[in-house]
């Protein structure tokens, strides 16, 4: 909802600002917010064209400003034929546009003189709705022609993180038979205990400056993961049953997930989670259409646990501990728990391998990567982050309100 108030008050803005810079004045709240929206995505759309990036507030403002100062310069110079009357039926006026605009007003009584007043009435309308309509195509132009690109989000840098299954601050436990697939770290507590009866198939760097460098690259990536800009606030929503596209996600406080989550498309998928991470029994992170294990992030701001089953994916990176409770298992990915203790019971986690490539970096994995990935999509329609998609339903409402206003009052006087 917050982000629904920002957009409508920078097109609010923007709009008002443009009409009062070539009109002299503003068009009224509703037309005002629909121009500013609009103009947003097309200064949005030109500033990723040329190459320009705006931050901030004031930045989105000045871009939706530009947009909508261009999209009513367009409609203020159209070509004087195409604001003129089509043909008319029935007797001819007496004189010129006057008299045309009067007929259109009083078709049923065909006269010129009883009703004057309502000439301007039709002629507003027909400016009103022949507006409308360019709004709408300037808006399905502009979002078919928008780049992919523009909605994705850049990997988190993991540096020789990389190289790490598992990765701890003071201690790492086990209890069963757990296999890390990969190597092992520790910085700057020693205490690692349970292997075995647990197996490490790499190597264990404790306490050493491998293992250190390692935890300051961790903390470069959870930094780029947890300043990256969100496309869709989550909060107070459950993962579980979501079926969601590339983007940044954000929970202001906890997350939980309870069932199956989909991930679909080849991107970066960024959670950022402002307290802790919750997974019930038997919940599974599923990936389709492309998605890598290696390019999802979960940046978790205090701790994170997998519940009894779970069969999760991607970087797990928590501010303080991560706990894998008996059979929690990463399919493909690591656990990564910056300051705290890294707790396991009967898991196994696998950490990608070969090169990570995405959109935003590298061009689309073959199909064979492509088809190699994640189990059936059940989660529902994706959800495409980053596009206002209620602000702009908002302002289309807005706007054939507007029409349906106008046309009422002729409908009234005819």
């Amino acid at each position: 909802m917050t982000n629904v108030l920002v957009w409508l008050v920078v097109g609010l803005i923007a709009g008002f600002l443009a009409s009062k810079v070539l009109n002299g004045k503003g068009m009224g709240l509703p037309m005002d917010i629909v121009v500013g929206l609009v103009g947003a995505l097309l200064g949005g759309f030109l500033a990723g064209a040329a190459g320009i990036a705006f931050g901030g507030f004031i930045g989105e403002v000045v871009v939706a400003f530009v947009g909508a100062f261009l999209l009513l310069l367009a409609i203020r110079v159209r070509p004087r034929s195409s604001r003129s009357a089509g043909p008319l039926s029935g007797p001819r006026p007496p004189s010129g546009g006057t008299a045309v605009r009067s007929f259109l007003s009083c078709p049923r009584k065909r006269s010129y003189g009883n009703c004057s007043g309502n000439g301007p009435r039709v002629e507003g309308m027909l400016k009103s709705s022949r507006t409308v309509s360019l709004l709408i195509l300037v808006t399905a132009v502009i979002f078919g022609a928008w780049p992919a690109a523009a909605f994705a989000a850049t990997q988190p840098r993991l540096g020789t993180a990389l190289n790490f299954a598992v990765l701890a601050g003071s201690t790492i436990t086990n209890t069963g038979p757990t296999v890390i697939t990969g190597n092992l770290g520790l910085s700057p507590g020693s205490a690692v205990t349970g292997f075995p009866p647990g197996v490490v198939t790499g190597t264990k760097s404790v306490a050493d400056a491998v293992a250190l460098q390692a935890k300051n690259d961790l903390t470069t990536a959870y930094t780029d993961a947890a300043t990256a800009p969100s496309t869709s606030n989550l909060t107070g929503q459950d993962l579980g049953g979501k079926n969601l596209t590339p983007g940044v996600y954000t929970f202001s406080s906890s997350a939980q997930l309870t069932g199956p989550l989909t991930l679909s498309g080849n991107g970066v998928f960024i959670f950022q989670i402002g307290s802790t991470l919750t997974t019930a029994s038997n919940s599974v992170v599923l990936l389709a259409g492309g998605a890598q294990a290696c390019a999802v992030y979960w940046q978790v701001g205090s701790s994170a646990t997998l519940g009894s089953g779970t069969q999760f994916q991607g970087n797990l990176m928590a501010l303080t501990s991560i706990t894998m409770v008996t059979n929690a298992n990463i399919l493909t990915g690591r656990a990564l728990a910056r300051n705290g203790a890294l707790a396991l019971d009967t898991n196994r986690i696998t950490p990608p391998t070969g090169t990570c490539t995405t959109p935003a970096v590298a061009a689309s994995p073959s199909p064979a990567a492509a088809a190699s990935v994640g189990l059936p999509n059940t989660g529902g329609p994706p959800t495409k982050p980053g596009f206002p998609w209620w602000p702009v339903a908002v302002a289309g409402a807005i706007g054939a309100l507007l029409i349906v206003l106008r046309v009422r009052p002729q409908r009234r006087d005819s």
